[in-house]
């Protein structure tokens, strides 16, 4: 996957995906804090990467976070033993 930058201001960045397996273009747009922002350049700078591959793996990380989230808690739920909250109140003694 090659990831292409554009500045449009401190701001403002525009970051295109191009995916050799497919047949199209993504964009997406970000707006950032000023305080992010200058994060992101410093960590850039300190590690030698572009900020597109650290803002591309931060989003990939995230949203590996997230699926396997959604998964645990869907499986979860299905797998869930309810108990009435009567025979709660019963054992309770209440």
């Amino acid at each position: 996957m090659r990831v292409t930058e554009v500045n449009k201001s401190h701001i403002y960045r525009a970051i295109l995906v191009y995916q050799p397996h497919a047949s199209v273009i993504f964009m997406l747009a970000i707006r950032l804090p000023e305080a992010l922002e200058t994060r992101l350049n410093l960590l850039a700078a300190e590690t030698g990467r572009t900020k597109t591959e650290l803002a591309r793996e931060a989003i990939s990380e995230y949203i590996d976070d997230l699926e396997d989230y959604y998964l645990a808690e869907a499986r979860a739920r299905k797998n869930r033993k309810t108990i009435p909250l009567e025979e709660v109140e019963r054992s309770l003694g209440l």
